[in-house]
């Protein structure tokens, strides 16, 4: 992998990112790499060097993480069907169509994004009272009916769905499900100060350091580290069905291997077919969707991306996992270079590995 990792070097010189990991897991091969430090020079009053200990903001690789895989437990658990119309289980939702598995596949029409964090922002909601999301949810219309359009607001619905099966909220659905059978140690949400208090008994505790820092935040006014950076999640309290999800390089492995086991024993996903465009299928980005791909031989693969400069995936003709963490956002979410630095790193890992 030297002229991947050289490649990736060279992006921390450039400044794209500070923090680069990535882990590459194949039948023949198992291998981590660390790069880069916490936060760019002069902006962090302690930095550290990137290390297997550096915990990194997944950002929407919680999709699939958490969310995804709290599903398939919820489907073996016999709690749903993915066919079941969403409002068997939220009477109030308009679209009586819509299925889990229109909400998973981005299929359900809802809006890509909506900024609720303004409701909190000019103090119209306290922080961390999420008792009107749903209503939110329900009253944003279905603007892409029809179409396959990736909607963080799907997520949160599926994230209400688990916690309304479960009658226990994400941070203690995701410790009991997988952070205490895979013995979790640097793994889980960050729960804040105005998250409701049963969510804060399971919250993720660390020292600051070993977080690996994102965006210099123009409305909470200050470097986030430790934090989750996803403004709609903070407002909720630190966690929600989209976003949220804090980890490093090894366990993200193991999380991301036990999501694959139960993509194995679940019949809902191994005769599911995609439908085109075929961008997404129950919560993974597909190929063209998921562009951290060399090309049209990762065809069959899944995965997902992360804003903050996260991705996973898995090739399973060659049984290959991918993951390549960075905090391309810090200090500022404009600077888009990591995008094509993603897909040309990817490119570069393929041919070292076949070459």
């Amino acid at each position: 992998m030297e002229k991947t990792k050289n490649y990736l070097r060279q992006a921390i010189s450039e400044k794209q990112t500070s923090a680069v990991a990535l882990a590459l897991h194949s039948k023949h091969k198992k291998e981590f790499f660390y790069a880069g430090t916490h936060g760019h020079e002069g902006l962090l009053e302690k930095n550290r060097t990137v290390d297997e200990k550096s915990i990194f903001d997944l950002a929407s690789v919680s999709k699939i993480f958490s969310t995804v895989n709290l599903l398939f437990s919820a489907e073996s658990d016999k709690l749903l069907s993915w066919d079941d119309p969403i409002s068997k289980y939220f009477s109030s939702f308009p679209d009586k169509t819509v299925t889990i598995r229109d909400l998973a596949s981005h299929r359900s029409g809802l809006p890509a994004h909506i900024e609720y964090f303004r409701k909190y922002e000019s103090q119209t909601i306290p922080l961390g009272d999420t008792k009107h999301l749903l209503d939110w949810i329900c009253q944003s219309d279905f603007p892409n009916k029809g179409n396959q359009t990736y909607s963080d607001l799907g997520f949160m619905l599926l994230g209400l769905l688990l916690e309304s099966l479960y009658g226990k909220l994400i941070p203690e659905l995701f410790y009991e499900k997988i952070t205490k059978p895979l013995d979790l140690k640097y793994t889980g949400y960050v729960t804040l100060p105005h998250a409701p208090a049963p969510a804060r008994m399971y919250g993720f505790l660390a020292e600051k350091e070993m977080f690996v820092a994102t965006e210099d935040c123009p409305w909470r006014k200050k470097i986030l580290q430790g934090e989750v950076h996803d403004d709609n999640t903070w407002s909720f309290g630190g966690y929600a069905g989209h976003a949220g999800l804090f980890s490093n390089l090894e366990e993200s492995l193991k999380i991301f291997q036990l999501l694959l086991q139960k993509t194995e024993s679940s019949k809902t996903f191994q005769v599911r077919k995609l439908e085109e465009p075929g961008i997404f299928s129950l919560g993974f980005m597909t190929y063209p969707g998921l562009r951290p791909f060399p090309g049209p031989a990762f065809a069959t693969a899944i995965g997902h991306t992360g804003y903050t400069g996260t991705s996973a995936w898995f090739h399973p003709e060659t049984k290959t996992i991918v993951l390549l963490y960075s905090n391309r956002v810090h200090p500022k979410r404009t600077d888009s270079r990591w995008i094509d630095t993603r897909l040309q790193t990817h490119k570069l890992l393929w041919e070292e590995l076949h070459p």
